[in-house]
């Protein structure tokens, strides 16, 4: 049995992380608890830095990439879009409980679109 202070090998660690912008906090905790090889996307921007330890990324292996698109414009046609029903979107949400079994859901396939915890 391994010990509360250690990191044990029987512990399992999410191998992907997506986060979205909010409290900047949550990249740290995302980043302490990614697998060896894992990755952490974040999803949009929150302001101009970002924080993250080197060695345990460098010496894990793990990845850090996000994703960025649109101007105003492009925010303003796509809200036109839905305002005239012309967008399709399919949102399955998940308590924090089920969040594994959401994303084994979402790394099989089963999930189209996007998932959502919903904490109570």
């Amino acid at each position: 049995m391994c010990g509360s202070h250690t990191k044990c090998p029987h512990d399992v660690y999410p191998a992907t992380i997506a986060r979205a912008p909010g409290v900047s906090e949550s990249l740290g905790l995302a980043a302490s608890i990614l697998a060896i090889e894992g990755a952490l996307s974040q999803v949009g921007l929150m302001g101009t830095t970002v924080e993250l330890p080197l060695f345990p990324f460098v010496s894990g292996e793990r990845s850090y990439f996000g994703s960025f698109w649109g101007n105003r414009a492009d925010l303003q046609e796509v809200l036109a879009l839905a305002s005239e029903g012309k967008l399709k979107h399919n949102v399955v949400t998940t308590k924090f409980d089920d969040i594994n079994d959401s994303l084994e859901a979402l790394g099989r396939g089963d999930i189209v679109g996007r998932a959502v915890v919903m904490f109570d």
